[in-house]
């Protein structure tokens, strides 16, 4: 860890993703970004999003568990593929409240 931050402007420690608004973790120190960069390291960090969905979503609460890794078409994005051949990526999916549609 010592050496990884031997060289370390303090100051964004992690970002959400592409399209995403929210929180940005900010260091301002030394102790607090070795701090901060272990717990994301650990996954020891819970992320939260809400997004609105327009169509019927039949299960209440569910999880998908999959393999996510770089495209090599386009190394910019990330794809989903077999668990076993990238990272781990799980998502837990709670629906909180459906509203209707009327036209």
């Amino acid at each position: 860890m010592q050496n990884e931050l031997k060289d370390y402007r303090f100051g964004i420690v992690h970002r959400l993703d592409k399209d995403t608004s929210g929180v940005m973790v900010i260091a301002k120190s030394k102790e607090t970004a070795e701090y901060l960069i272990n717990q994301f390291k650990e996954h020891s960090v819970n992320k939260n999003y809400i997004a609105l969905v327009k169509g019927f979503i039949e299960k209440q609460e569910f999880d998908v568990i999959t393999g996510i890794k770089r495209s090599e078409k386009n190394r910019l994005k990330f794809i989903t593929c077999a668990v076993d051949d990238g990272k781990l990526a799980e998502s837990h999916f709670k629906v909180i409240k459906y509203f209707s549609l009327k036209a």
